[in-house]
């Protein structure tokens, strides 16, 4: 016998079991799609606007119930935002820990501001956000009074939240 012969007749290669493989190709699969959806998914949300924008708006206090921060757009600066008049936004402020709605802002102030503000910030390309899931998210840069006065970024606003 010649020794190729006898080293194929010694080794014993190993089955593959088909439907073990299947499943674990499969799953894996499926758990990378998951995790792609998802990932494209977040981006997609929190994808801002180039144009700078500033807004006039109502903060309406009980729109959805207690919880509501969103906002009714009563005045744009830019008249290529004018559809925007008569629009329901969520302002939104992006900070470290994750994103901030702006109810307690607008409450701690009503005293002072009434419920008028003026907002500059970013429109979100996404538009599934507020109270009703119809509403476009505004990323918020700054903030002040319908009068400019108490002026403030969206750095300090986020700390403001945040106590």
């Amino acid at each position: 016998m010649s020794e190729r012969t006898a080293l194929s007749e010694k080794t014993t290669w190993p089955k593959f079991d088909k439907k073990r493989i299947w499943k674990k190709v499969t799953l894996s699969l499926v758990l990378f799609l998951t995790a792609s959806i998802l990932t494209y998914w977040f981006l997609l949300r929190n994808l801002k606007s180039d144009d700078l924008i500033t807004i006039e708006a109502t903060f309406m206090q009980y729109a959805c119930g207690e919880e509501n921060d969103d906002i009714l757009v009563t005045k744009v600066e830019d008249s290529a935002y004018n559809w925007l008049v008569g629009k329901d936004l969520d302002p939104l402020v992006a900070d470290e820990p994750g994103l901030r709605n702006l109810k307690s802002y607008f409450y701690a102030n009503r005293d002072k501001a009434g419920l008028q503000y003026r907002l500059t910030g970013h429109l979100s390309l996404f538009k599934v956000s507020g109270c009703d899931n119809n509403s476009l998210r505004f990323w918020v840069d700054r903030i002040a009074f319908n009068d400019g006065s108490h002026s403030i970024s969206s750095q300090k606003l986020a700390e403001t939240i945040n106590q």
